[in-house]
């Protein structure tokens, strides 16, 4: 709180000045606020922080409370005046029940025993089939948008109820808890990898939805550690916590601690679809909302890096891991299968400069797509992800990436050279987003990591410049990024995929260098092969193509075979659908993206789909009216990434792709 009594001041900038959205109230943040500073000044009988808290929560209660809907607005505006976003916070009412149980347990009397109860009933009134409650809704009470059942409002709803029931061992208090408890594990766990995510629809689906993509909404799905360790701190001590699902939350959360510096990073998020593919620790997230920390920019789109970390969750996680025993021992799915190999990098031919021509002109309009792929080029630096502008900055466009142009560069070495930039000044470009440590940014002076550092050099070996790049930084960069597990994440001390670990091995192939331990990316490869013949983004979890390319790719640079080659080729067979495309796995609908994974796939492993002709009308009928080419057909446009997909596919399909090229440049 500033001086002024009610004037709460919720951000800062850097020097102590407040900000105009600083002074935007919400009532979350603070009767969170609030209930921590009066836990604090209970545990040391601090009657300073103790009176602050009460100013904060009568500030609340006064001006943000709603009588007739008997709860809590989510945002006011600066002078108490007038609801920001047109909702109501649930959650804040539980914050506020909770906030009502520690002054009872602190000096408990008749008084405060009534308003307890009076706050219990208003929660109980929100609790939707006695297990979960709906986190906002609209100020009508219908439901929003954003109205969604979050890891948050669920773990806080646990807490109350823990704390009624340890005070007053009323039964209807554990089953509450019980319930609360139970509805997280049903609905929010994720099955496939481990981890919570941070909230799911009202039906207790996790989805994301198409209005996240074109609506200014602030996040999709994702695992924050924020929200899992407070989960795993709220259902302490309890039943739950003596079970095999909170040990694999814990060793969860300790997956997301940062190896090579310490603390822990922010969450993790998945990119093709939730529960979907996660090939990149990252949230794409549009337009987030102005108070979000971290925020930085993939072409013209706003996402949160979650390579990095928030101070409030380094807190809650080590109040999430006290006096936890964590058991070392490694399920089945975790023991890596050693190889007996001295493995080396195989002379597999990569030389993307001087590769032939390809001719697809029977199956789409090549001119077409090659006006659309010129069109996203601006002179003096690169290419982006559309040739399109975007006024709202919620789209991909022009803006110019290492993302789009090293797919851009792709593309157009095969069909036409010629209508590569000059050279010398596009590698300038791309040079201008090497950073002090070494590694790449999507453009100049962002965030950088694996992913834009394999963009950048694959993008400058199509043109043969790579030794434009101070090489040295980026290979000990890239070194860095290896796990003890042997695989390597997205920067270091962040936890091993297939999909970073792949993109490692083949911009230090570009590079002419090997990873410190070649057996150690074997192992970690190995230890991601499924039962059915797939292999899996992490060492856990089941059966995708999108893994099975970046497994076969890292055998294929070894020159090895991969274990079970036969039954791969199975796998990935049954992962095409009666309409020519694939899916990710065995059982979604098709996609370009993924087409293009288990096509390559097969490429490498010199097979090829069981029906080719309608693999190959599939791709044709997903190129838009524009020349560029979509993840699905029907669409009126797409991305350089889409048509990077479409093209290679179907220059693989027709025979015309060196195995390197397809192995190295993805």
């Amino acid at each position: 709180m500033s001086n002024q009594k009610e004037d709460l001041v919720e951000i800062k900038e850097q020097y102590d000045y407040p900000t105009d959205i600083g002074g935007i109230k919400t009532s979350q943040v603070w009767y969170q606020v609030a209930n921590v500073l009066y836990y604090v000044g209970n545990k040391r009988n601090d009657e300073q922080l103790l009176k602050l808290a009460d100013n904060i929560s009568n500030t609340v209660d006064k001006h943000m409370f709603d009588s007739n809907k008997n709860t809590y607005l989510s945002k006011m505006s600066a002078d108490w005046n007038y609801s920001v976003d047109g909702l109501i916070d649930n959650v804040t009412l539980v914050l506020s029940a909770i906030y009502k149980l520690q002054k009872y347990l602190r000096t408990p009397d008749e008084k405060k025993l009534k308003k307890l109860n009076q706050q219990i009933s208003k929660v109980e009134k929100i609790i939707v089939e006695k297990s979960h409650i709906i986190s906002v809704k609209n100020l009508d009470n219908s439901l929003s948008i954003d109205s969604k059942v979050s890891l948050l409002g669920q773990s806080f709803l646990i807490l109350l109820y823990k704390g009624l029931y340890n005070e007053f061992k009323e039964n209807k208090y554990e089953i509450l808890m019980s319930n609360a408890i139970d509805y997280v594990n049903s609905h929010f766990w994720d099955k496939k990898y481990s981890g919570y995510f941070s909230f799911v629809d009202i039906d207790g689906k996790i989805r994301i939805h198409k209005e996240f993509v074109v609506l200014l909404t602030p996040k999709t799905p994702a695992k924050y550690i924020f929200e899992n360790s407070l989960f795993l701190v709220a259902s302490s001590e309890t039943p739950f916590s003596n079970t095999q699902r909170y040990q694999e939350a814990m060793e969860y959360l300790l997956s997301l601690n940062d190896t090579a510096n310490g603390g822990f990073f922010i969450a993790e998020g998945y990119f093709w679809a939730a529960p979907g593919i996660p090939v990149g620790p990252f949230l794409r997230s549009v337009s987030p909302t102005v108070d979000t920390a971290g925020v930085v920019y993939f072409g013209s789109t706003k996402f949160v890096h979650f390579s990095n970390k928030y101070p409030m969750t380094q807190a809650l996680c080590l109040l999430a891991l006290k006096n936890v025993k964590i058991d070392s021992s490694k399920t089945k799915d975790e023991i890596i299968t050693k190889s007996s190999l001295t493995p080396h990098f195989s002379n597999i031919g990569y030389q993307p400069v001087s590769h032939k021509k390809v001719d697809l002109s029977e199956y789409i309009d090549v001119k077409k797509h090659l006006r659309w792929v010129s069109n996203l080029y601006t002179p003096g630096q690169g290419f982006g992800w559309t040739p399109y502008v975007s006024p709202l900055g919620v789209k991909a466009n022009k803006t110019s990436a290492v993302f789009g142009t090293q797919h851009a560069l792709a593309n157009l070495r095969i069909l036409d050279e010629t209508m590569i930039p000059n050279s010398e000044s596009l590698s300038y470009w791309i040079s201008l987003t090497q950073a002090e440590n070494g590694a790449f940014s999507e453009s100049p002076g962002e965030v950088s990591d694996v992913l834009y550092t394999y963009l950048a050099i694959n993008a400058l070996s199509i043109i043969g410049m790579t030794d434009i790049v101070d090489k040295s930084k980026c290979i000990d960069y890239l070194k860095s990024c290896q796990n003890e597990d042997g695989g390597f994440g997205i920067n270091p001390g962040f936890k091993s995929d297939m999909f970073h670990s792949n993109l490692v091995l083949a911009t230090l192939y570009t590079l002419g260098v090997e990873p410190d331990s070649n057996e150690g990316i074997l192992n970690y490869t190995n230890s991601a092969l499924r039962e059915d013949g797939g292999y899996s983004e992490y060492s856990k979890g089941t059966s995708d193509t999108y893994s099975c390319y970046r497994a076969i790719s890292t055998y294929f640079m070894y020159g090895l075979d991969i274990p079970d080659k036969n039954k791969t080729i199975q796998f990935l067979k049954e992962c095409q659908n009666a309409d020519g495309g694939f899916a990710q796995d065995n059982v979604g609908s098709s996609s370009l993206i993924a087409t293009y994974h288990a096509v390559a796939a097969l490429y490498m492993l010199d097979s090829a789909p069981d029906d080719v002709n309608n693999c190959i009308n599939f791709l044709s009928s997903c190129q838009a009216p524009d020349g560029g080419i979509a993840n699905i057909p029907g669409a009126s446009t797409g991305t350089i990434d889409e048509g990077f997909a479409g093209i290679q596919s179907l220059a693989m399909l027709t025979n015309q792709l060196d195995k390197s090229y397809a192995s190295i440049i993805s």
